[in-house]
């Protein structure tokens, strides 16, 4: 490859949100949604067959969450206890 497009193809990559930017976009990965949810990430992938919590899959192998859509959708799964 030369310098060129090698130099060409670094401008395009994106780097993945995190830390400022991930707050700024309000979008997170699986893993904290797991912690968040005190679950393993196994769990957020059943979770995301089931179609019980939202996701965004911005490639077949990148999948975002926004937390506050997540845990609200976690929390009208909410079973009350039997009094």
């Amino acid at each position: 490859m030369r310098e060129h497009e090698h130099n060409q193809n670094e401008r395009n990559v994106i780097a993945p949100a995190t830390g400022a930017a991930a707050e700024a976009t309000g979008l997170v990965r699986k893993g904290v949604v797991a912690k968040a949810a005190s679950v393993s990430a196994r769990t957020v992938e059943m979770w995301m067959l089931e179609k019980r919590i939202p996701y965004i899959r911005i490639s077949p192998r990148c999948v975002r969450f926004h937390l506050p859509s997540v845990l609200a959708a976690l929390s009208r799964s909410t079973v009350e206890a039997v009094k």
